[in-house]
């Protein structure tokens, strides 16, 4: 089994960071790790679970954020404030006890609805797209279903109208698993891994993950990770201390 890198150390700040250090006559080594030590950014713990969320899903970065609405929030307000965000009518449904207009209102976007409260076609997205969008915002229900007369565009064409436009698309994967589940239990729609592989910018998920604590998690391309990293919003949606 893993053995934790969590180690006992001894709480003697007083003396190695005593009042007077910065008089001290110290080595370079001593300084640098003095610097290194006191330098914010993310924890030992999130890097290590960032790593493993990762290795599962085969994205290339990830961001673990304090709840699923957080990192919806903080993919929108990075990729999409002041400009265009085009997203389909039929996934404008409440999240929960947040309305999704709400959200985008709150990230300062001009929203773009596209196709029909039951059906959308990726024409319909091709049609918004212009040089004021910052993003398609594709985001799957997690307490509601369409049945019957309805369509919907697949991640994976949305990431080859991505790809042809530059312009990223965060995808909310709704109810789903990071992996398939065993044949003999329910399965998701389309899992993480499955999404990630599609070639979808940044897939969003976190508390609707079967069995997942409350959290929130974006995975994708390294570049677009880092921008959400360095969004001023994402240090006050981190978990932990």
């Amino acid at each position: 089994r893993d053995v934790s890198t969590v180690r006992p150390v001894i709480n003697a700040t007083g003396i190695v960071l005593h009042d007077a250090v910065g008089s001290a006559m110290v080595k370079d080594v001593v300084r640098n790790a003095m610097i290194e030590a006191l330098r914010p950014g993310i924890t030992d713990v999130e890097a290590r679970a960032e790593k493993v969320l990762c290795e599962i899903t085969s994205a290339d970065a990830a961001c673990v954020l304090h709840s699923d609405l957080a990192a919806l929030w903080v993919a929108i307000d990075t990729f999409g404030r002041g400009m265009e965000v085009v997203i389909s009518r039929s996934h404008m449904g409440a999240q929960g006890a947040i309305r999704v207009m709400d959200l985008l209102d709150r990230c300062g976007v001009h929203v773009v609805e596209v196709g029909a409260t039951n059906k959308t076609h990726l024409k319909d997205y091709r049609a918004a797209l212009n040089d004021r969008t910052g993003a398609i915002v594709s985001i799957q229900p997690a307490t509601y279903a369409f049945r019957g007369f309805a369509q919907d565009v697949a991640p994976d064409h949305l990431a080859a109208l991505s790809a042809e436009y530059d312009v990223p698309v965060l995808y909310a994967a709704g109810l789903t698993t990071l992996t398939s589940p065993p044949a003999s239990s329910w399965q998701p729609a389309l899992t993480v891994q499955k999404a990630v592989r599609s070639g979808v910018s940044i897939t969003l998920t976190g508390s609707a993950l079967t069995g997942a604590p409350p959290c929130g998690i974006a995975f994708g391309q390294s570049a677009l990770i880092y921008r959400m990293k360095q969004n001023p919003m994402a240090h006050f949606q981190r978990v932990g201390p």
